[in-house]
């Protein structure tokens, strides 16, 4: 019997509000519902940048990138898990990776647990594509489905560790139709909003975890702590890393931890907090950085339609200033 196994789940376009635990009423997942009960919802988790490139750097290197192009990167969020899974085999964890749009998508799933049976600590990585034009109803049965293939297999493993990692590569389709009667103002505004295009689902549940851990964590949590968080539940040796963090370490605690994301978009970049989020125009190639910014607060402004700069000048100077010696260093850091 395998010691621990380790399920992540990633759905290509999926946004938060997709999910009933995010307060979506259009849709049933039972299944889904299940794992929330013993696990923990993040509220603030985002993707570093829009541009995949930028995203692949931070969750390989714990850094991100300002870079939109970088050779010998794949062209997909989440083909880089290449990496994760070479540095895991590597300490004899057994991987495997499975596409759920495959016709032989519960064969193979028993493969998996079958092989699991013969490695101390299993980790499998289920990826889960969509069409774009797919419904929010049709996407949740497609996950339905799945959570319910993997919860089948998992009932003979009462004396494992078993963890799930639910989450979304792209989060919410930004060019998908607005509705009709918004103003077009406010269909600007959310076009423009770095938090809509970066805001991504994440659930972490288990088996093991602490009896008074939180359900709901608000603490600002990003894509390349999932890496780390899959290398800490496996046992596996973790480089340093200041700007990430395992989702394991000290789950009663996360809520209480004040941190900064940097956030990034073609033109523009984010310092995200957990008061708020200024915004400045960016663009990479180009040795100035915009004095001008936008400022919202957070996390009631959710799609970053109220610029209050004027409301706070001296606060917001001081997050322009954290924000351009961020993006000073990185740029420095980036190769010629």
């Amino acid at each position: 019997m395998p010691d621990k196994i380790l399920l992540l789940i990633t759905v290509d376009y999926l946004a938060p509000t997709d999910l009933p635990c995010y307060g979506n009423r259009e849709v049933q997942l039972p299944s889904l519902d299940a794992l929330v009960v013993e696990g923990v919802v993040y509220d603030e988790h985002y993707s570093p940048a829009t541009f995949p490139q930028s995203s692949m750097k931070a969750w390989v290197t714990g850094q991100p990138s300002l870079l939109q192009e970088e050779d010998g990167l794949p062209q997909s969020d989440y083909c880089l898990t290449d990496e994760l899974m070479e540095k895991l085999t590597s300490q004899e964890v057994h991987v495997s990776r499975i596409d759920c749009s495959e016709n032989d998508f519960e064969d193979q799933v028993q493969k998996f647990f079958a092989s699991a049976e013969k490695s101390n600590r299993s980790f499998c990585w289920l990826r889960l594509s969509t069409r774009h034009e797919s419904s929010i109803v049709e996407k949740a049965s497609q996950l339905e489905n799945v959570i319910a293939q993997l919860q089948k297999n998992v009932e003979g493993y009462q004396e494992t560790s078993i963890a799930w990692l639910l989450t979304s590569e792209q989060g919410q389709l930004i060019e998908e139709e607005l509705p009709e009667n918004i103003s077009a103002l406010y269909a600007a505004q959310l076009q423009q909003s770095l938090s809509r295009k970066l805001w991504r689902p994440l659930i972490l549940s288990g088996n093991s975890f602490p009896e008074d851990c939180p359900q709901r964590i608000r603490s600002l949590t990003v894509s390349q702590d999932v890496h780390w968080t899959i290398l800490d539940f496996l046992e596996c040796e973790i480089s340093s890393c200041s700007t990430s963090q395992s989702l394991l370490a000290g789950l009663s605690q996360l809520q209480q931890l004040d941190r900064q994301l940097l956030l990034l978009d073609e033109n523009l970049a984010g310092l995200l907090t957990s008061t708020d989020l200024t915004v400045i125009a960016f663009n990479p190639d180009e040795e100035s950085i915009s004095p001008s910014a936008r400022y919202y607060l957070k996390p009631e402004d959710r799609n970053d339609v109220n610029d209050l700069q004027t409301t706070a000048p001296e606060h917001v100077e001081r997050r322009v200033v954290e924000l351009r010696k961020l993006l000073g260093k990185i740029k420095q850091s980036e190769p010629s």
